[in-house]
């Protein structure tokens, strides 16, 4: 296993902890390993979802990579469980993208190799 897949577990991981912190019965995941870029998608149907909360949980997911920081934070990902994991989730990933329509809650995060 690469490094970089390594990192893409640990990102999928703290998606998945999100998702059952908001009480969802099933959970269904996509992974896309391509040459340059990867993504990954999780989405399902949550009972209580806040708009303002994914907003804030958008904006936390988008701040700049920081791939100086990234060696020494993606090993910590999933070792504590704190509210402050998707800010390291954000170190690791270029963009994301959340998308709520019709009950059904959908992250995807983009990395870039």
């Amino acid at each position: 296993m690469t490094e970089v897949q390594k990192k893409l577990i640990r990102v999928m991981n703290e998606l998945v902890h999100y998702y059952f912190n908001l009480h969802m019965d099933e959970v269904f995941m996509e992974i896309k390993q391509e040459e340059d870029r990867s993504s990954l998608a999780i989405s399902g149907y949550p009972s209580v979802c806040e708009p303002d909360a994914l907003k804030r949980l958008e904006k936390k997911l988008n701040k700049p990579r920081q791939p100086e920081l990234e060696e020494y934070y993606w090993n910590l990902i999933g070792s504590v469980d704190s509210s402050e994991q998707m800010n390291m989730v954000s170190m690791l990933i270029d963009s994301a993208e959340v998308e709520y329509k019709q009950g059904k809650l959908t992250i995807t995060v983009y990395r870039n190799h």
